[in-house]
């Protein structure tokens, strides 16, 4: 019974001096780590879940996100975790993965750019039902030609294949995949 009332004050203690910032975690103390200037963005979002629709009310495009940053200077939004998916009318969309994003708002286009960066990842099942994977440490996405880019190594793979690259261009709304420089692979 000690024991747990021992254990039970130490965590109690640990709890209060974590949440009033007198201890520290990886050397920051935590309240330290995670405050962040109003004053360098204008807004803040847990959970972005947005879904665009065309003129003709039809799903076009879906990204999530587990937190968004907005920067009115350069009208910029940092995403954390972002997820894309290319809405088509068949269900063989593009699905889009990083670990860190920006989504950039481009007034005079009205479209949207999204960069995204480390580990990310793009899939797509093929006609045949087997899955296309491509991997890459950045991406960006031009929404309005439905585009996608990077000139970063470039790893492609599914059951029956595997093509390495350095850069790659494709289409949102296709199966069109281009891989640009030192093309190497094998099929199965």
């Amino acid at each position: 019974m000690w024991q747990l009332a021992t254990g039970l004050a130490g965590l109690a203690l640990l709890t209060y001096l974590l949440l009033n910032g007198h201890a520290k975690l990886n050397g920051e103390s935590a309240t330290q780590s995670s405050v962040v200037s109003a004053s360098d963005f204008d807004y803040f979002m847990s959970g972005m879940d947005r879904t665009t629709f065309t003129a003709d009310s039809a799903q076009m495009h879906h990204l999530q996100a587990l937190d968004v940053r907005h920067f009115p200077d350069d009208d910029r939004a940092d995403l954390s975790q972002p997820r894309f998916t290319w809405i088509e009318t068949t269900d063989t969309s593009w699905q889009v993965q990083a670990d860190s994003g920006q989504l950039f708002r481009r007034a005079v286009l009205k479209t949207d750019l999204l960069q995204l960066h480390d580990q990310v990842k793009l899939s797509k099942p093929l006609p045949d039902g087997e899955i296309i994977t491509v991997e890459t440490e950045q991406l960006e996405v031009d929404i309005a030609t439905k585009s996608f880019s990077t000139a970063a190594p470039v790893r492609l793979s599914s059951a029956t294949m595997l093509v390495t690259s350095r850069g790659m261009s494709g289409q949102l709304d296709s199966y069109r995949l281009e891989l640009l420089h030192e093309v190497s692979g094998r099929h199965e």
